[in-house]
């Protein structure tokens, strides 16, 4: 297809900008290019000139208040605030008399043209269409300057030109009047270049300002990122602020932590910050190290990142906890809901923070160790009764706060001391190791198991009704009797044990009543033959053993 020579644009006189624009909020249109027309009027012109220069004065205002225009939104592709400018600009050209506009942004990479924005008949529309530019092709000497704008002989109606800035070809405008069958004139061409420079340095203005917003809101957020990872040792708060700082920070729609079990040799989904919720499912997801089983154990099994995964935008990330040493885990954010893009800025900064996180879990873990090591019993593995009243204290107020309810069991193995002088300490510590196993096999993983002294030990079940905890203690009473215990020697022996229930608010109002009503439960039921469950009431001296 071959394209014809067009008048140089140095040769057609162009309009001289008034000194006095319209003010922006009175644009109309009174005299529109009309179909009919064969040249135009000198009204005309002077409406091109005005438009022409309310162009310029839109860019004018964008670079004095570039920031004010953007405030509290970060820039993702396509952004809206330029998707805002568009509209106006394409509503303008409209008005002059042309009755299809189409902004075509180009891709330097692919050399393609891609359709961002077009009106069609009167109605805005998104785009669809593509254009890959070819070696030779006529839309490449346009849009490296060869060309100042291009039309077709076959197509008269229709005219590009190029949107360029700063030195810069970013995409093309196609304006044309096929509805019409009227041919664009030649002197109408430079109108439309002017229209076209002015609509593409106002693009630009308006994203240099919203990269510069994004680039401040990237500091922001790495610094206090950066504060959060190391001022908490504690593995739950720790993942928890730095969710909160990436969705706060950089407007994830998602955010979601995977752990290495490195014994189990899984990968372990540990928090997720959602819109509407910040807890772990219901079922933990858990992925064998395995190639092929998710995308998140191949990329930790190669030891690269971050992958970006196309859904088919860049709205997926996953990104390595590494250390020196090992990989803590995968760091996962996304734009699922929004499908806003990543942008690579983004991804840097997402992959930086990933680093430093996975150096914070290896010494939140490295903590943690040590915390368990002062607060667990060295013989049954349990925690100490230490530990447990300040874990008690944490959940009653939770609980008051929420207006739930709270249990509390209380264990004591029957005749201990009898056993223990029968067959010597060191069966004595067999039997209460045997003791611990089967209250942490029959506990929920958000129940807290302690050794409360001695042979008693205690359970503190958090949201938990006297119902429930009945039937956790029936459990617990069942798994104590049903199985025989084995001493040192291999020989096996029967135990029983007696448990005492109290419930908050029922039965008690505050942390240690809570404790004293179990105690004075398991009193009962010791005093009444032992080998039973007690739930607390205010009359138990009437009450039978349940």
């Amino acid at each position: 297809m071959s394209s014809p020579s067009m008048a140089d644009p140095e040769n057609v006189p162009r309009p001289v900008v008034p000194t006095s624009p319209e003010p922006l909020h009175s644009w109309q249109v009174v005299n529109p290019i009309s179909s009919g027309e064969q040249h135009p009027s000198r009204s005309t012109e002077d409406q091109l000139r005005q438009h022409l220069e309310v162009l310029r004065q839109l860019r004018q205002d964008l670079q004095e208040q570039p920031i004010e225009l953007i405030r509290g939104s970060s820039w993702r592709s396509p952004p809206r605030e330029v998707d805002a400018l568009l509209e106006r600009m394409f509503a303008h050209i409209a008005s002059l008399g042309y009755e299809g506009v189409t902004l075509f942004f180009l891709d330097t990479v692919r050399m393609t043209l891609y359709a961002t924005k077009q009106l069609l008949h009167g109605e805005l529309l998104g785009g669809e269409e593509e254009i890959i530019i070819a070696t030779g092709s006529p839309f490449r000497k346009l849009l490296t300057g060869e060309k100042t704008s291009l039309r077709f002989e076959n197509a008269p109606t229709v005219v590009w030109v190029p949107l360029a800035a700063y030195g810069e070809v970013i995409g093309a405008l196609r304006v044309d009047r096929s509805l019409s069958r009227t041919p664009i004139r030649a002197d109408e061409q430079p109108l439309l270049q002017d229209l076209a420079d002015e609509m593409a340095l106002a693009i630009r203005s308006l994203e240099f300002a919203i990269t510069s917003h994004a680039q401040e809101e990237l500091l922001l957020a790495f610094t206090e990122l950066s504060t959060v990872l190391f001022r908490s040792l504690r593995l739950e708060e720790l993942l928890q602020g730095v969710a909160n700082s990436l969705k706060t920070h950089l407007g994830f729609d998602r955010v979601r932590i995977y752990l290495v079990d490195k014994q189990e040799k899984m990968l372990v989904h540990q928090f997720t910050l959602e819109p509407t919720r910040q807890q772990p499912p219901m079922e933990t997801e858990r992925y064998p190290l395995t190639p092929g089983v998710h995308p998140m154990v191949d990329l930790l099994l190669r030891g690269r990142g971050p992958s970006l995964v196309e859904r088919p935008r860049r709205t997926f990330l996953y990104a390595l906890l590494t250390t020196h040493e090992a990989i803590e885990g995968v760091l996962q954010v996304d734009n699922l809901l929004s499908q806003q893009d990543i942008s690579v800025g983004t991804m840097q900064l997402v992959e930086g923070i990933a680093g430093l996180l996975g150096m914070a879990i290896q010494n939140a873990r490295v903590f943690q160790g040590v915390e368990e090591l002062s607060n667990t019993d060295g013989l049954t593995g349990l925690y100490l009764l230490r530990y447990f009243k300040q874990r008690l204290l944490e959940e009653f107020y939770r609980a008051e706060r929420a207006k739930g309810e709270l249990s509390v069991i209380l264990l004591d193995i029957d005749h201990f001391k009898t056993h223990n002088d029968s067959y010597g300490h060191p069966a004595g510590d067999r039997l209460l190791v045997q003791t611990a196993e089967r209250l942490l096999g029959t506990a929920r993983k958000v129940d807290l198991t302690a050794r409360y002294g001695g042979d008693e030990f205690v359970m503190l079940l958090p949201e938990t009704t006297s119902d429930d905890a009945l039937f956790l203690a029936a459990r617990l009473h069942q798994a104590m009797q049903d199985v025989p215990f084995e001493l040192p020697d291999g020989r096996k022996i029967s135990m029983t044990a007696s448990l005492g229930v109290a419930t908050y608010p029922i039965h008690a109002k505050d942390p240690e009543a809570l404790i004293k009503m179990a105690d004075e439960a398991l009193y009962w039921a010791k005093m009444h033959g032992r080998n039973r469950i007690c739930l607390y009431a205010h009359d138990l001296h009437r009450k039978g053993g349940t």
